[in-house]
């Protein structure tokens, strides 16, 4: 069986970061470190949320949810002029990134599985009102056709993943549930994912989140993170400049926390 939730201990984010490694290193997305984990500086701020399946103790899926803040999202920095309309809407934005999994023990139900948790966090519990995500072109179909985003940017060639080709795609999250309502209206109760999304286990899976997002935020600190990452020795603690924003905006977070 497997478990969706918000990561819910150490060994959990570390293996989520190995995760993402081995899955991005095989699509020649990212370069070897003796870390074996990748850990880029948007996934450790205080506005992170990370999300992974387990099966047997071995997390087999990952799933990382960046909510706009003081610092800038994955996307601006290559498409500021889309994420700026999305802003003078009064929007909210979720980033999806570090979507990773094993396809030896995962299969296409629980991956759905992760984007209903992920919908439900943001927008239920994070008051997020869109998701943003970069993809490999090759992936659009899935993603217009079975989630019904909408492509917001041509692609680009993304130096975070080595230059790999990246689109990005769009879906507001205030108007996805009648998306889903009308799109799928016709289709088989197998086939179904209106239902799957905003029908099935509503009530506890935002008793379930409510629950986790508590826990969560005590476990994952400016500490673990960076015990984390260097009793690694993970490279990004030799940025200078990467390594200091991630303490910078924690000390902020930690600061406002004490004041509030």
């Amino acid at each position: 069986m497997i478990d969706i939730s918000l990561t819910k201990s150490r060994d959990s984010v570390v293996k989520a970061f190995k995760l993402v490694y081995s899955h991005y290193l095989s699509k020649n997305y990212i370069l070897e470190n003796k870390a074996q984990m990748h850990i880029p500086v948007w996934s450790i701020l205080p506005e992170s949320y990370l999300i992974t399946a387990k099966c047997n103790n071995k997390v087999c899926g990952v799933i990382n949810c960046v909510v706009n803040g003081p610092c800038s999202l994955p996307f601006e920095k290559i498409a500021k002029k889309n994420t700026s309309v999305l802003k003078n809407n009064n929007s909210k934005i979720c980033e999806i990134s570090s979507l990773a999994f094993d396809s030896e023990c995962i299969g296409n139900k629980s991956i759905l599985e992760l984007f209903r948790y992920a919908f439900y966090l943001a927008f239920h519990h994070l008051s997020c009102s869109d998701f943003i995500i970069g993809i490999n072109p090759s992936h659009k179909n899935f993603y217009k056709r079975i989630l019904l985003f909408d492509k917001i940017h041509e692609s680009i060639n993304y130096e975070f993943l080595q230059n790999a080709p990246v689109i990005y795609m769009h879906l507001n999250l205030k108007t996805a549930e009648e998306k889903f309502r009308l799109n799928y209206r016709k289709t088989s109760p197998k086939n179904d994912l209106y239902d799957f999304f905003f029908q099935s286990h509503r009530e506890t899976l935002n008793k379930e989140i409510k629950s986790n997002l508590h826990e969560y935020k005590k476990l994952v600190t400016f500490d673990l993170l960076s015990n984390i990452i260097e009793n690694s020795s993970h490279p990004i603690q030799h940025d200078s400049q990467i390594y200091d924003l991630f303490k910078s905006r924690w000390k902020t977070e930690l600061h406002e926390q004490n004041r509030a």
